[in-house]
């Protein structure tokens, strides 16, 4: 399977999971950090925990991607990156209810950069790409309030 023939019940089910268990980030990049002319760029990063490791793995086999992870002692996560956690998004955005809005963020984050594969960003798009970051941020830290 793929994501792209997953059924409507099978993206409900993962987008409740990720509602749930789910985490979506934008992090700092490593990537060319030790370059002379390296500038801060971001990340996007999606993750389901779980203990059971079944149920990850069922995720990405019926998805296609992604990877399963020890995360911290016996909880275990499901993680992508970058293009891959932005199109798992898009599919599971209709059904979601708690991370609307994170997915949201994180989908037009990662459009920014997939406009410009080979290109250096802009300024403005780095700028607005570090504040998706931050509202990103207060949103996931906005449920323990």
């Amino acid at each position: 399977k793929s994501l792209w023939a997953l059924s409507p019940i099978e993206l409900a089910y993962i987008a409740g999971l990720f509602d749930g268990e789910g985490c979506v980030t934008i992090v700092m990049s490593h990537r060319n950090r030790y370059h002379k002319n390296w500038t801060a760029e971001y990340a996007l990063h999606f993750s389901i925990s779980n203990q059971h490791i079944p149920t990850l793995r069922y995720l990405k086999s019926v998805i296609g991607l992604g990877s399963v992870i020890q995360s911290r002692g016996i909880n275990y996560k499901w993680c992508l990156g970058n293009q891959q956690a932005s199109e798992v998004l898009k599919s599971l955005r209709p059904y979601l209810k708690i991370k609307a809005k994170q997915a949201d963020i994180a989908i037009k984050f990662q459009s920014l950069l997939s406009v410009w594969t080979h290109r250096t960003l802009i300024e403005s798009q780095k700028q607005e790409r570090a504040e998706l970051k931050q509202e990103i941020m207060r949103l996931n830290h906005s449920y323990f309030i």
